[in-house]
């Protein structure tokens, strides 16, 4: 069985983003363990084979998540945007509990996992977006009517 990788996160998560991680657990245990070889294939390394060297995700494993996610919302949406930014954390935590990414279904769930990491988020986080956003009319010299 396949454990949630928000045990590796020190934050107390919002409902929303432990409904979200307990889908992704239900997905990772139907698609079963990654090997220890498919594992490595989801990671490149930058100079051919040295261990050493810079170690990327690979493009395609991101491809796949990174269209569930645009799907959702849009590529040019804020959430969007924002949980674009965390594939790179949270996929690297997903591969140390050998999740099975390149598993369709379980690249749509870490999709909609990332995105309520970027809407939901974890207690006492601020995930409602920009200043302007959130503007309620009370700096000196601005406002909108």
């Amino acid at each position: 069985m396949l454990l949630s990788i928000l045990a590796h996160c020190p934050l107390h998560a919002k409902p929303g983003l432990q409904h979200a991680d307990e889908e992704l657990v239900k997905a990772a245990n139907a698609a079963g363990a990654a090997s220890q070889k498919q594992s490595h294939t989801y990671f490149t390394f930058n100079k051919l084979g040295d261990p050493k060297s810079d170690i990327t995700l690979a493009p395609l494993m991101v491809a796949g998540i990174t269209q569930a996610i645009n799907s959702v919302n849009g590529a040019l949406k804020g959430p969007a945007q924002n949980a674009r930014a965390e594939i790179d954390q949270y996929v690297r935590l997903a591969i140390r509990e050998q999740y099975k990414l390149d598993d369709v279904n379980v690249q749509k769930a870490m999709a909609y996992f990332l995105l309520a990491v970027a809407t939901e988020g974890f207690v006492e986080t601020d995930t409602t977006g920009t200043q302007m956003g959130n503007f309620l009319g009370q700096w000196r010299g601005g406002g909108f009517a």
